[in-house]
């Protein structure tokens, strides 16, 4: 408490003698609950649990039996490496190192819906868990302080009846700060957007389905961060898990 510098506590992944023990797994859970709880209540301390970790960054085996017993190095280079990873993107958001973002600029079919709704009408789209997924993480954004905008190519009213006739939708109407929904290039509709919110180019996340979409807008607004969603919708939660972009600290008042 009394120092200006972030800490970062990370509990580590336990063995697999420890979780094969019912009584000292249920003992390791409850200490770990209070440590990090009593820790993350300290201004300026992020935590990570070792469920957590595990959870993100998934290995198949992280624990090597023959190292630890030998020299006390319990886990394999791919389990350092999930450690090492976790432990230093909670660094990057503390210190923010990397491009301070503003803005999320999304495509609409197959990117916040399955399907094209010019052809399927807004009723025959649909919002499956994974689209609802990025939904979410959007209005999660804008309420931490991004602008959302909307870029893709459509016709605007098509787009628009999805949003009213569709009550499931996460992303509403009122969380849009902008849009450009037309048949022009995507990058050239990134920099009128960016013209008329008076941000520059590299403040802009561009979310698209299209690997066309996501090419040009690479080769002609390189500053832009263009995130080509995968083509297996169930991917997409995993995804946007990874994306460090959208690491965002709690705002102050």
């Amino acid at each position: 408490e009394a120092t200006a510098t972030p800490l970062v506590v990370c509990v580590a992944p336990r063995t697999p003698a420890a979780s094969a023990d019912p009584a000292l797994q249920a003992a390791l859970d409850e200490a770990e609950r209070i440590l990090l709880t009593d820790a993350a209540a300290i201004p300026r301390v992020s935590v990570i649990s070792s469920a957590s970790l595990m959870a993100r960054y998934r290995v198949q085996n992280a624990h090597d039996p023959h190292s630890d017993h030998l020299a006390h190095i319990p886990y394999t280079r791919e389990g350092y490496a999930a450690i090492g990873t976790a432990v230093f993107r909670a660094i990057a958001g503390l210190t923010g190192g990397g491009p301070l973002y503003k803005v999320i600029a999304v495509d609409c079919d197959n990117t916040l819906w399955k399907g094209v709704c010019g052809e399927d009408g807004p009723q025959g789209i649909a919002i499956d868990a994974p689209h609802r997924r990025l939904q979410q993480l959007i209005v999660e954004q804008q309420r931490a302080g991004m602008l959302i905008c909307l870029c893709s190519k459509n016709t605007e009213r098509d787009v628009f009846e999805v949003f009213e006739q569709r009550p499931e939708m996460v992303l509403r109407r009122e969380h849009l700060a902008a849009w450009r929904i037309n048949w022009e290039r995507k990058s050239g509709n990134l920099a009128a957007l960016a013209a008329e919110l008076n941000l520059g180019l590299d403040s802009f996340i561009f979310i698209d389905d299209s690997p066309l979409d996501c090419a040009d807008v690479r080769i002609q607004c390189p500053d832009v961060l263009a995130l080509q969603l995968p083509g297996d919708p169930d991917a997409i939660p995993a995804f946007l898990d990874h994306v460090w972009a959208f690491d965002r600290q709690p705002s102050t008042e």
